[in-house]
């Protein structure tokens, strides 16, 4: 009995983890994402498409923050999405980033918001309009 109990209590305590691993998949980040804070570790945007491709944004708004206009550049990329990393492939170049999702810091934005980590700190993008 208590070596099925131990196994049960195991299942239940591996059950958040996989949760959380699940909460975040490719489909889910396909879109335009904006600069908010930290690092720009992706510059002031980014949008991922579901084939694969990474189009990057610049900005002209240094008035506001975070840059509210996005500006798109000629400059493209791949992206992919696996084991909790965002790798972003591009003219001989190759970087991965931790990525995690933030809860929504206000109710009423309606928007959600990535951390990717780079070194001691990372860049904080929010979903966005282009």
């Amino acid at each position: 009995m208590k070596k099925w109990l131990t196994i049960l209590l195991m299942c239940l305590l591996m059950l958040p983890a996989q949760a959380a691993e699940m909460e975040i998949t490719p489909a889910w980040l396909e879109g335009v994402w904006r600069f908010e804070g930290g690092a720009e570790v992706c510059g002031y945007g980014f949008r991922l498409d579901a084939d694969g491709s990474l189009s990057w944004f610049s900005t002209d708004d240094f008035e506001s923050f975070p840059p509210q206009r996005l500006i798109p550049t000629a400059d493209k990329a791949a992206w992919q999405y696996r084991k909790g990393k965002l790798t972003i492939t591009g003219e001989g170049s190759k970087t991965s980033y931790p990525l995690s999702f933030i809860p929504e810091r206000s109710a009423e934005s309606g928007c959600d918001t990535i951390h990717l980590a780079e070194g001691d700190g990372g860049g904080f993008y929010r979903r966005g309009d282009e």
